[in-house]
């Protein structure tokens, strides 16, 4: 029997808050180009989040929610 292995490794993010006024939110400029220049733009918040989704194992996770053993036959008996 062969049990196949799948693993998740985990989900980080990066982020960074940043913000702009003047004229440009009182011309309704789309929200695209506010950053293009990003001379008036200050940086409010930096930072990353390690292990929002931890990692782990897909099949254990599987078998456990199952309570079942994922397990696949290598070779078929014969039945002669």
């Amino acid at each position: 029997m062969y049990k196949p292995e799948l693993r998740f490794d985990g989900l980080d993010a990066e982020y960074i808050i940043m913000v702009s006024g003047g004229p440009a939110s009182k011309k309704r400029i789309p929200t695209e180009n506010l950053f293009q220049g990003k001379q008036g733009s200050r940086v409010l918040l930096e930072g990353k989040y390690k292990e929002i989704v931890p990692g782990f194992d897909v099949i254990e996770s599987i078998e456990e929610l199952t309570e079942m053993s994922v397990q696949v036959p290598l070779m078929k008996e014969d039945e002669d």
